[in-house]
C-alpha cells in the first residue's frame, strides 16, 4: 500500500467523491 500526501490527496478531492480518496488511504 502506498500513502499519498494531504497535497496529493487535496488534488485528487477536486476530482473524486471523498469515499473514494477515504477508501484508497483506508479509512
Amino acid at each position: 500500500m502506498s500513502y499519498k500526501s494531504d497535497i496529493e490527496i487535496a488534488r485528487e478531492a477536486n476530482k473524486k467523491p471523498i469515499q473514494e480518496i477515504g477508501a484508497k488511504i483506508g479509512i
